[in-house]
């Protein structure tokens, strides 16, 4: 009898390995197939740094995020301050729709401190300093083109002095897609947006800003009284700049229908 209890006990205790086996190849098997199941665009990839030279002899620091086959690519312009990463998710998040996308540091920012001319700090920037890195953006422009994708295949967002940066560049290359600005300034370090030439350029044009950042809501209001064919958001708040995606989570979609709508 004691035989049987034991030879009895051995058998559960095989089938009940067995079946934890089973478990648990079922279990990795599943696991697998969900994460193969990822779509590419989801998942989170290291973009290229490049280094652009302007003109003028600067070097331009950019993060290159690229997308096999994108047919239109964005020019990604920081705020004062800030650097090319504070752009890093809304340019991930143009990726997911097929949207290539360029961040730089403006000269005298992050890591765009080499020229020509010996390092450049932007703390030590008189505004005729700033104004030049128009030629950042030009040379960025330039760049792209030589990745395939021409002046109406590009299109522009900036941050507040990057902001007006894409405006002014955009008026000047009319070629450009599409702006988007948020929290533009009437003159950020003497980089002016209401005198600028916005003749078939202001459609193309969407303008963000919030209230609880004032001179950014005049700014808006003032360029739409003079030209009401710019797209115009304005928040309760939100804040400055890149500041704006992130506490205004349907601004990244706002976006992205407003690009799509004029990437045509």
């Amino acid at each position: 009898m004691a035989k049987k209890i034991v030879f009895i006990i051995m058998v559960l205790v095989f089938l009940v390995w067995g079946a934890g086996k089973v478990f648990s190849s079922l279990k990795n098997n599943v696991s697998s197939s969900k994460k193969s199941e990822t779509p590419q665009a989801m998942q989170k990839t290291d973009p290229e740094r490049v280094i652009i030279q302007t003109e003028d002899g600067v070097d331009i620091v950019g993060d290159w995020y690229s997308v096999e086959g994108g047919k239109q690519v964005g020019i990604l312009l920081h705020a004062m301050p800030e650097n090319r990463k504070s752009f890093s998710d809304f340019a991930r998040a143009l990726n997911q729709q097929g949207l290539s996308a360029l961040a730089i540091d403006l000269r005298g920012h992050g890591e765009s401190t080499n020229s020509l001319q010996g390092s450049l700090n932007y703390k030590k920037f008189s505004e005729n300093n700033h104004q030049q890195s128009i030629f950042d953006v030009q040379a960025a422009s330039i760049f792209l083109e030589g990745k395939g994708y021409a002046k109406d295949m590009q299109f522009l967002v900036g941050a507040s002095v990057g902001a007006n940066f894409a405006m002014k560049y955009a008026s000047e290359n009319k070629a450009v897609k599409a702006v988007v600005a948020l929290s533009p300034g009437l003159n950020y370090r003497g980089i002016e947006t209401e005198t600028l030439p916005y003749d078939n350029v202001a459609q193309k044009m969407f303008l963000v800003a919030a209230q609880d950042d004032v001179y950014a809501v005049q700014t808006v209001q003032v360029l739409q009284k003079k030209n009401e064919t710019f797209t115009i958001k304005i928040y309760t708040s939100g804040g400055h700049g890149t500041a704006l995606l992130k506490n205004q989570p349907d601004l990244t979609i706002l976006i992205l229908n407003f690009l799509k709508d004029k990437l045509i």
